[in-house]
């Protein structure tokens, strides 16, 4: 969404939660204290042997797995973004997170948005879907994305900051909008963005002047997690345990960690977190 507001919190909040029983690690690509520091990526980047990738950092951003935000473990996948041209996602694609829209039946995650962030309050990291809408692989033209953000569900006030948060988006029924690949195009006017029991239904959903229909027979292919492309200002924030589900088909999760040789003392973490946010202001503060 664009230009919408949020409030303030401490950086460094040590918040855990209990992770799925059978949570997939997802480990980071450099060891600790840190973890993964990407900054302005140019390229998809593998995380590990996993089926997750770094996309779509770009631009100023600092992105990767790591410990500055820790959430069920000692890590997160983070965000930094200091400008509005700023942006980063870690995606998943594989047979694990592939059923029909119709079928989804789980999509939760857990996001951070960091008090000293300084774009406008309602935004936070949101989770995105990629959806084939005729659910067959030899048509690629029909592609796209389903969004979930609060601001289409709460309006555009601040959303909460300095404490992690679980979004569950099937069972709150949130609304959803729609991104059509070819070509590029967001739907995300009013009338255009629906709950997610309406793009499910057998009939599904097309948005006005010239978007996708999703239904129930749409195939999911993936998903991703990201933040920025039109956020004024700088961001920081992270995501932690995805998990999506189908009925009749299992049910994935993943909690992000860095591979953590050496384990990091608290005030070493600090003093590497603020290097990573400092950098990142004086990039700002260069342009």
């Amino acid at each position: 969404m664009k230009n919408m507001k949020t409030r303030a919190i401490p950086l460094f909040v040590l918040a855990v939660a209990a992770t799925s029983a059978h949570a997939t690690i997802v480990y980071s690509n450099a060891l600790g204290p840190i973890g993964d520091v990407f900054v302005d990526l140019t390229s998809t980047t593998a995380v590990g042997a996993s089926n997750w990738q770094y996309n779509n950092m770009r631009n100023d951003s600092i992105n990767g797995i790591q410990t500055v935000i820790p959430r069920s473990g000692n890590g997160s996948a983070t965000f930094t973004t200091t400008s509005a041209t700023g942006k980063g996602d870690i995606e998943f694609f594989g047979l694990e997170a592939r059923g029909t829209l119709g079928n989804l039946s789980t999509l939760k995650y857990d996001w951070f948005r960091d008090s000293s962030s300084t774009t406008v309050q309602h935004y936070h990291p949101v989770v995105r879907l990629f959806v084939d809408a005729d659910g067959s692989a030899n048509t690629t033209s029909d592609r796209g994305l389903l969004i979930f953000e609060r601001a289409y569900n709460q309006g555009t006030g601040a959303v909460p900051t300095g404490a992690w948060v679980s979004e569950d988006v099937v069972a709150s029924n949130y609304n959803l909008w729609q991104r059509k690949f070819s070509p590029g195009t967001s739907y995300d006017t009013a009338g255009n963005w629906q709950s997610l029991t309406t793009w499910q239904s057998p009939t599904g959903f097309t948005p006005t002047s010239g978007g996708l229909t999703f239904n129930a027979n749409s195939m999911i292919l993936g998903a991703n997690m990201g933040v920025g492309s039109g956020w004024n200002n700088s961001f920081i924030g992270a995501v932690d345990n995805f998990e999506i589900g189908f009925v009749g088909g299992s049910t994935y999760s993943a909690n992000f960690e860095v591979t953590a040789d050496p384990v990091p003392e608290p005030f070493t973490l600090a003093l590497g977190a603020a290097g990573l946010i400092g950098a990142a202001r004086r990039r700002r503060n260069r342009r």
